[in-house]
């Protein structure tokens, strides 16, 4: 776990650039297997963990390693963008 990179994602289902990333997401998923883990937020039904986290745009997507923010994005990033900030931190 201790290489193990998260993204915890935040979304909504109103979210219209939501639905455009959550496909970006699972081919990062595909292509990294165990090595990534994303953890999906709706912050409809999670209001308390967006406040706490700071969302204040959406998509966001924060990415973490070894209990460290190493990068976040409060808008729609594609699964290259994604991938080239992972790969700097495997």
């Amino acid at each position: 776990m201790k290489n193990t990179i998260f993204i915890l994602y935040f979304y909504a289902k109103w979210c219209h650039a939501c639905k455009l990333q959550g496909p970006e997401l699972d081919k990062l998923e595909k292509n990294f297997g165990k090595k990534v883990h994303i953890i999906r937020i709706d912050i409809d039904n999670n209001e308390e963990i967006a406040k706490k986290n700071f969302i204040k745009a959406l998509p966001t997507t924060i990415i973490i390693k070894n209990k460290i923010v190493i990068a976040k994005n409060e808008h729609y990033v594609t699964s290259n963008e994604l991938t080239s900030t992972i790969r700097k931190h495997l």
